[in-house]
């Protein structure tokens, strides 16, 4: 953890949190053990609703990259999931985008890509709507954060 500590180029996470191992270097790739309890993520599961299920790729350049199905839970459902990943990324709710849950089925993908940062405008909007955070598509631009780390947590084996 010392290069990874002693680095002032990447926002540092909180490592002192419970269960946090640094799994590689360059990039910085880390594992939280038990981040949820399997109640928590059978609760997750169940909050994915096939009839809201949009899919993941927001643009058509992204259709190579992943091809899964994403929902947008309520900030009120997932305020426990939020607080925890608000400690551990050492950041406040305030500043983490709106929580998504997605679903792979057999043979869906999530790739190597870069987003978040540089979306356009159209973008933006669009990703709103999805959450349903702006319904008419008016949002402001980065007018969520940056994404300066993504955080997977598996609620099942995959198969």
């Amino acid at each position: 953890l010392e290069a990874y500590l002693s680095q002032e180029t990447f926002h540092r996470i909180n490592v002192a949190f419970p269960g946090v191992r640094l799994l590689h270097e360059r990039p910085y790739i880390f594992a939280v053990d038990d981040f949820a309890t399997t109640e928590e993520c059978l609760e997750l599961i169940r909050q994915f609703d096939d009839e809201n299920a949009q899919p993941s790729a927001t643009a058509p350049v992204q259709e190579e990259l992943r091809t899964s199905s994403s929902v947008f839970p309520s900030p009120d459902e997932v305020v426990w999931l939020r607080q925890r990943i608000a400690a551990v990324t050492d950041v406040t709710d305030a500043q983490l985008e709106p929580t998504k849950i997605s679903r792979y089925l057999r043979g869906e993908y999530f790739r190597k890509h870069t987003d978040a940062s540089f979306l356009n405008e159209k973008l933006w909007a669009f990703a709103a709507r999805l959450a349903g955070v702006d319904d008419e598509g008016v949002q402001e631009p980065c007018g969520w954060p940056s994404r300066f780390c993504t955080l997977f947590l598996y609620l099942s084996d995959s198969q």
